[in-house]
């Protein structure tokens, strides 16, 4: 698939990570929207918590409760990508449906 545009989008002081139940990691922006599952929706990476399911690139899906916690950091940069005819993107091997 095509990249139609990348760039930073701006910075942000404050980050979210996400631990799940087989010790995968994803660290992202507070608001970040993850795909919680069916009985989630779309949610924030910061509000993600119990009882929802992410998918990885193998097309295992991991579903639990997730560890998830909020730090400031310094000035960070953080960036955007759009792709052509997609709405999947994968961050630290797990998917990140739009």
């Amino acid at each position: 698939n095509e990249v139609e545009w990348s760039g930073q989008t701006g910075m942000v002081e404050v980050l979210s990570t996400v631990q799940t139940p087989n010790n995968f990691y994803l660290t992202g922006t507070v608001d970040h929207r993850i795909w919680g599952g069916s009985k989630k929706g779309w949610v924030r990476l910061a509000e993600l918590g119990d009882s929802c399911e992410l998918m990885l690139v193998s097309k295992e899906s991991i579903y639990g409760s997730y560890d998830t916690w909020t730090y400031k950091v310094p000035p960070t940069p953080v960036y955007d990508i759009t792709v052509k005819r997609t709405e999947n993107f994968y961050a630290n091997n797990i998917s990140c449906n739009y």
